[in-house]
């Protein structure tokens, strides 16, 4: 008989960075990437266990 095997959530880490002061202020701003990825771990159930921000120039 086979014991059950313990569930093992994923885990996730976000790495966050522009480019551009362009990229910054409008397109993909280090808030919005930070929500979408949270936003994208949770939904898949992922455990979000580190975020690393590169702000770049």
């Amino acid at each position: 008989m086979n014991a059950p095997q313990p569930v093992v959530k994923q885990r996730a880490a976000l790495y966050l960075r522009v480019s551009t002061a362009r990229q910054a202020e409008h397109d993909v701003s280090i808030p919005d990437q930070k929500r979408q990825g949270e936003t994208y771990c949770k939904a898949r159930g992922y455990e979000l266990v580190e975020t690393y921000v590169e702000p770049g120039a």
